[in-house]
This record gives structure tokens, sequence and C-alpha cells, in this order.
């Protein structure tokens, strides 16, 4: 006992949102480590009691994962051997494809598909928004309205020309 008759710290007082010390430090794990922390043949604790402490649903013990269709399956080797052919295709295209093979699946089961494999298609991105540094900002500006007018219509770059100001060119 510690001094002036208090127990010792290993009560599970209330902490951070009004759970347990120690039920919240055990919530901070992952999903999978606290599954493997159950146990079943405990003398104590019935399963039930662990996780509700854990904060998991007894389902979750119990679950176990299927495997992908064998209809899925023959999609997977469809898309993997023509993205080899094409990198290019989303899953808009593959579903064309497929179409054209004469199999029917919409896109959003070989868009899932697609990333379940981590099939990622090339293309070239848009430079719509493409950021300049500021100095080519500044020295642009500089050129286009004759060195001493401060004047734009852009909010970044009435900032940009704010603290570049002092700039000597």
């Amino acid at each position: 006992m510690g001094g002036r008759g208090r127990k010792a710290a290993r009560q599970n007082r209330a902490a951070g949102r009004g759970t347990g010390f120690f039920v919240g430090s055990l919530q901070s794990h992952p999903r999978h480590w606290r599954q493997k922390a159950v146990k079943k043949d405990h003398p104590d604790l019935s399963v039930r009691r662990q996780c509700s402490l854990l904060s998991l649903a007894r389902s979750t013990l119990y679950y176990q994962p299927r495997g992908e269709s064998p209809e899925n399956l023959k999609f997977m080797e469809i898309i993997d051997c023509q993205f080899l052919e094409t990198p290019w295709y989303g899953s808009r295209q593959m579903v064309r494809h497929l179409a054209r093979e004469g199999h029917k699946c919409g896109r959003h089961r070989v868009r899932r598909l697609m990333q379940l494999m981590r099939l990622v298609p090339i293309y070239q991105e848009p430079k719509t928004s493409k950021w300049s540094s500021p100095t080519e900002v500044v020295l642009r500006y500089v050129q286009e309205n004759g060195g001493n007018r401060w004047q734009t219509s852009d909010q970044s770059q009435k900032r940009l020309l704010r603290s570049y100001g002092r700039l000597r060119f």
C-alpha cells in the first residue's frame, strides 16, 4: 500500500474519454493482435469478458475469410494477361476488353479485382496546376510588368511578391 491509505496504481482508473487506463492502452493495438490475445481456455475470464476488455466483437474470433470465387479467379487471370500487354488499361477499358472476349463483368468488379492484384495503369497525369518555384514567378512577373508595378489578380502571387519584394534584380 502507498502512503495515506491509497491503493496501488494497478486500479483501472478512468483516463482520456472515460475508459480505464489499461483498457484504453489495449485498444491502441491493431485488431489482429487483440484477436490473438484472446485465450479461449482462460481460467478466470470468459471469452465474452475478454472481448469486451479488448473492444472486439466476438464474431471476429469465429470469422473465416472466404477466398475468391472460381469466376473471379478466371477474370483475374484474363486481366493479368491483358495488363501485361496493355499496362495503360484502366478498369473501364479492361471491362470493354472483357466484353469483346465474351465475358460479362462490371466495372466496379474489375476495379476491385485490379486493386486486389495491385495493378495500377500507366498514364500521363495532367499538369494543370504545376507549381513553379517562387523565384521563377517573381522573375516572370518583373519581366512582364516592368519592375516596380505590384498589381496582380492572384492572391497567392500577391503574398509571394510581398515576401520577395525586397529582392533586387
